[in-house]
């Protein structure tokens, strides 16, 4: 599945930083942990826990952000289909500014984009909409 806004899947994003550690590499780091402790001194249980529980929230975390993604994704999706057959008018990637009606919806790994009098625009490059003449208006 494709993600909506990454264009990845959630399980095959990149990780960064300590944030973006998943559950494998957090085992891994407290298994070392465990292994090179003081024998003379382990590990207080405590703090193991707190740090089970720290995996745990991390991990529950990275699902939320994740599933987060995917709404944004089907927002963006909604929104752009509602804009077909409405009079918009946009900046297109030159800079310049075009109007037209909406006639398609592209769907890509970065998001919808609209046709716009041959052009596709992105939803966040539109400035202005309305009903396009003849589409249920006097105008």
């Amino acid at each position: 599945m494709i993600g909506p806004v990454s264009g990845s899947s959630p399980s095959a994003q990149p990780t960064t930083g300590i944030g973006g550690m998943d559950g494998n590499s957090f085992l891994n780091l407290m298994i070392a942990q465990l292994k090179y402790q003081n024998p003379f001194q382990p590990m207080d249980a405590s703090a193991m826990m707190q740090q089970t529980s720290s995996l745990t929230s991390v991990q529950t975390l990275q699902g939320l952000s994740a599933l987060q993604k995917e709404i944004l994704g089907m927002q963006e999706a909604s929104t752009a289909t509602g804009f077909i057959g409405k009079q918009v008018t946009a900046t297109d990637a030159t800079g310049a500014t075009l109007s037209g009606v909406v006639s398609g919806v592209t769907y890509t790994a970065t998001g919808p984009l609209l046709k716009v009098a041959g052009s596709d625009v992105p939803i966040a490059d539109i400035s202005q909409a309305s009903n396009a003449p003849g589409n249920g208006t006097l105008a």
